[in-house]
């Protein structure tokens, strides 16, 4: 991590991440490596979320780009910052990690065939168009909390909570705000199971309340706090067989064209992970063997179940393991 990353700008809740610790807002690095190019890009999750860091990164392709392939200057064209916070000072008591934990990387088979398959067995017989995103969700969820249920010692019937961040930009309609704005622009919304209702709906359910209303009813309420890092969702806090998604599938790195060269394979550095926190990455492209036939997922779960999902039968119908990362 040391060799490709920016010290202290790794993935975790430090006291030095602080906003009045002054910590820093972004890095980069870009390390030469034999056929081509490592580029990490750092950012601090209370300036840009990460569909903004997507913005930047394709508006620098598109400079990159513009400036490879032309032998005038061009102007560089400004980011679309969007409003500053004006954050106070932090007073939220630190929080420490339940358990170890690992993180696997697993590819979805997107063939036509499988997608059918999984949404006829996570959906109800109601006849009811089901998103292939909600389905695999939906899918996840009841296996891994078949698995962690053993280790927690919790009822498969009782409600459990479900996290997902949203981006906002497509959601705001008074003002329109532009697609590749920077900043904050993202809303974490979560949902409860409950015993006979179908996954796959609380997750359709949960995407569709986050709208502009509801994020304006929401910070019209909070308005009073003054310290707003009191209001910060920890990961690693939330009741045991948590789970918390976050969708990266429309950063689309492997669509962003640098002039010079376009990326392979797109990956966030971790050097811990944290148990029920998934990560969805678009699918990959321009790999030396091809496309992917699907989204990879970076699932995190309890170490002591780690050969538990690899080894589940029923979850290799629909996953391919490819990497584990203690």
């Amino acid at each position: 991590m040391d060799t490709w990353c920016v010290q202290p700008m790794l993935y975790g809740k430090k006291p030095e991440g602080q906003p009045a610790s002054n910590p820093k807002a972004s890095a980069a690095t870009a390390s030469f490596v034999a056929g081509g190019l490592i580029f990490i890009m750092h950012h601090h999750h209370y300036t840009n979320d990460i569909m903004g860091w997507a913005g930047e990164m394709h508006q620098l392709a598109n400079n990159c780009a513009s400036i490879w392939k032309s032998s005038e200057d061009i102007p560089e064209p400004p980011f679309p910052l969007g409003p500053r916070p004006a954050w106070i000072y932090p007073g939220s008591p630190s929080l420490t990690l339940r358990r170890s934990s690992v993180s696997t990387d697993l590819c979805r088979p997107y063939a036509t065939l499988t997608t059918r398959l999984l949404k006829k067995l996570t959906s109800s017989e109601d006849g009811n168009w089901i998103f292939s995103y909600d389905a695999y969700m939906g899918y996840i969820w009841r296996v891994l909390s078949k698995h962690r249920a053993r280790l927690s010692k919790l009822d498969l019937k009782q409600n459990l909570l479900w996290v997902e961040a949203v981006d906002m930009r497509r959601r705001f309609h008074e003002p329109r705000v532009p697609a590749r704005i920077q900043g904050n622009v993202v809303w974490v919304v979560l949902t409860v199971s409950y015993h006979g209702y179908p996954r796959y709906r609380c997750i359709r359910q949960l995407t569709n309340d986050a709208t502009q209303d509801a994020v304006s009813a929401r910070l019209a309420a909070i308005a009073p706090i003054r310290d707003n890092t009191t209001l910060l969702h920890r990961t690693d806090s939330l009741p045991p067989m948590s789970n918390i998604t976050t969708g990266w599938r429309d950063t689309a790195p492997g669509d962003a064209d640098f002039g010079f060269a376009t990326p392979c394979a797109f990956h966030s550095p971790f050097n811990t992970a944290t148990a029920g926190f998934t990560i969805v990455y678009q699918a990959r492209k321009n790999g030396p063997a091809g496309d992917d036939k699907g989204n990879k997922l970076s699932i995190g779960f309890e170490k002591e179940l780690a050969k538990d999902p690899i080894e589940d039968a029923e979850w290799n119908k629909f996953f391919e393991f490819r990497d584990m990362q203690h």
